[in-house]
Order: structure tokens, then sequence, then C-alpha cells
């Protein structure tokens, strides 16, 4: 029924990405520690995606709402 949403990365994700994954690889974490990091990284990295997308969509509505009273008010 619903459309899976394929979010781009764009180019400035991709750059702070590969700064991010350049800085992990200079610290002294064995196969462990780094999996866990990095596992935390993604977690954290979609759960604010998922919150921004749902504020975004949010918005967009109150926008929508607001129009619409606009309108009916001129009316």
């Amino acid at each position: 029924m619903f459309k899976e949403i394929e979010i781009i990365k764009g180019e400035a994700y991709l750059k702070t990405a590969k700064h991010l994954s350049e800085v992990i690889a200079s610290l002294p974490l064995n196969y462990d520690q780094n999996n866990e990091l990095i596992a935390a990284i993604l977690e954290h990295t979609k759960a604010g995606r998922k919150e921004a997308y749902a504020q975004a969509v949010n918005d967009l509505c109150m926008m929508a709402q607001i129009d619409e009273e606009d309108k009916t008010e001129v009316q």
C-alpha cells in the first residue's frame, strides 16, 4: 500500500560521512568497539532523519491548514 521513501544522500552528507569514517579509523578501537560505535551512530542518524521527516510533514500540514483558513477568511 505504501511505497518506502528513499532518502537521497546529498554531497554534504557524503562528505561528512567520509570525514567521520576517517576519524573513527584513527581511533584506537578494537573490532567490537568499532562495530558498537558505528551501530550507535547509524541508530542516532536514522532516528534524527525520521524525526526531521515527521516534523517537515507536520509543518507542511500546519502551513496548508493556515493557508486554508486564510482563504476561508477572505471569502
